[in-house]
């Protein structure tokens, strides 16, 4: 059985990546695809650090309330879209999982995704690329870049 995981951010070209996977993958019964999305739950604005440094403790209480209400809501969208995937794609007659994988800081999202396809095998990992020009690529860093360069798994960058 092939064991192909999807890294899904909700942008065009992870949704290629779906169909891409889809048209080549989906309709041998032969194939085991898993379609993951990170989340990453504590990227704050400096401003917003700045800011809760100085509230008191009543505010502190209500902003962290706050977000993790907010968390939560991210978290279910981001789960009835790979629901929308997964049933999309079992239709095919192939396997389907789906996983939210938390992150915090501001690590990049495709250090999880290779540890993920290492720590449970997958034979492909999957990703789109967003298309940045060579120079926002340098600046910004890119997700397709690392795991290309960090997985010890083949990698499909999916334009």
């Amino acid at each position: 059985m092939r064991n192909i995981l999807i890294a899904y951010d909700g942008s065009e070209t992870s949704k290629a990546a779906i169909d891409e996977v889809e048209t080549l993958f989906s309709h041998n019964g032969n194939t085991k695809i898993c379609v993951i999305s990170i989340s990453n739950i504590s990227n704050p604005h400096t401003n917003a650090m700045m800011q809760r440094k100085i509230m008191d403790e009543d505010v502190k209480k209500i902003q962290k309330e706050h977000d993790e209400k907010a968390k939560k809501e991210h978290v279910e969208k981001i789960k009835l879209q790979l629901d929308e995937i997964k049933n999309r794609l079992e239709n095919n007659g192939t396997t389907v999982d789906t996983n939210v994988l938390m992150m915090e800081g501001n690590n990049n999202p495709g250090e999880k995704i290779c540890k993920y396809a290492t720590s449970y095998n997958y034979d492909l990992i999957v990703v789109g690329s967003r298309g940045l020009g060579n120079i926002k690529k340098v600046i910004l860093g890119s997700v397709s870049n690392y795991v290309v360069n960090n997985s010890d798994k083949p990698v499909l960058v999916i334009k």
